[in-house]
């Protein structure tokens, strides 16, 4: 078994009263990078809230009832993990630390993060519990009202980890191959992964990764099998794995010719016809609607109820989180 390599605590910092803001803001508000659509009405949007980094680099949220500035500042090229309670971990602009916010509060964790990586958080606990990559190249696992505990599992430089609400864990590790951990899992899967990117796990613990040659693959934690699916994914992005209605997995991902696509076990895969920005990945809840990065820097969500361009612009080369 090619057993990631162990690595010490990460660096402690010096606590801030907040995350410093990346840079001055470009206005009060997001700035809509191109043309928006018109606002579509409450009741045809998704049921469903987005965390994402703005192109002020601050931390924004987006819902039905409308987007919200946190007033927090992210650390460049990193994304946020948002989850079903409204909890968001995210890495903090100046500090480079782990920061968590939402209703159950949050704040400062004092837990160092390796530079462009970005944290995941799931349903665990009312705050949830976070995955992430310490800057010392170590997985970390994370609880924000307690701790942080080193699981002493090396990951692959400039990847991120993805946690499920069992407290599964999937990551690249730093032997190029992708690992399950938690109760039940495996360990090494025995898959290699494209250097650069980083798989989902949803709560079925199935995952979704980008295979060594580019394809999207899909293992199965019941059996512990890998397939490949056969369809071309975007250098140097990641896909995302939901439990879609009846367990069903659905996953989305930027393919190799820049559209955003998905892939179901009963339907193979289906292009949307919408473009997608150089660089980044969508992200897809358990009610099949996706956010996404559009060709133009706005937030845009794609589901069931429709396609929508928000108005809102992102951050170049980073990626919403939506539950």
């Amino acid at each position: 078994m090619n057993r990631p390599a162990f690595l010490s605590w990460p660096a402690r910092r010096l606590a801030l009263a907040a995350p410093i803001a990346a840079g001055l803001a470009l206005a009060a508000a997001v700035i809509p990078a191109g043309t928006a659509s018109a606002a579509p009405a409450l009741s045809d949007l998704p049921a469903a809230e987005i965390a994402f980094q703005a192109n002020t680099g601050h931390l924004w949220t987006w819902s039905p009832a409308g987007a919200s500035d946190t007033g927090l500042g992210m650390w460049a090229g990193t994304s946020p993990s948002i989850n079903g309670n409204g909890e968001i971990a995210f890495m903090a602009a100046g500090s480079g630390s782990l920061w968590t916010t939402g209703p159950g509060g949050g704040g400062y964790l004092s837990l160092g993060m390796m530079a462009g990586t970005s944290p995941s958080i799931n349903d665990d606990s009312p705050q949830g519990a976070v995955a992430f990559q310490a800057d010392t190249g170590s997985l970390w696992e994370a609880v924000p009202e307690c701790c942080g505990t080193d699981l002493r599992l090396g990951m692959k430089t400039g990847t991120s980890p993805s946690i499920n609400d069992s407290g599964d864990i999937a990551f690249q590790a730093n032997t190029g191959y992708l690992w399950a951990w938690g109760p039940g899992e495996p360990g090494d899967t025995g898959l290699r992964m494209k250097a650069g990117t980083s798989p989902s796990i949803n709560d079925v613990g199935d995952v979704a990764f980008q295979g060594p040659h580019g394809n999207l693959w899909r293992w199965t934690s019941d059996d512990g099998f890998g397939q490949n699916t056969g369809l071309g994914m975007m250098a140097g992005t990641s896909p995302s794995i939901s439990s879609y209605n009846t367990n069903d997995d659905e996953i989305a991902f930027q393919a190799n010719t820049g559209y955003l696509w998905t892939w179901t076990p009963t339907g193979g895969g289906h292009d949307t016809g919408l473009k997608m920005a150089a660089g980044t990945s969508p992200s897809i809840d358990g009610n099949g609607d996706i956010a996404f990065q559009g060709p133009h820097g706005n937030l845009w969500v794609t589901g069931p109820g429709g396609t929508y361009n928000l108005g809102l612009g992102m951050a170049k080369g980073t990626s919403p989180s939506i539950n």
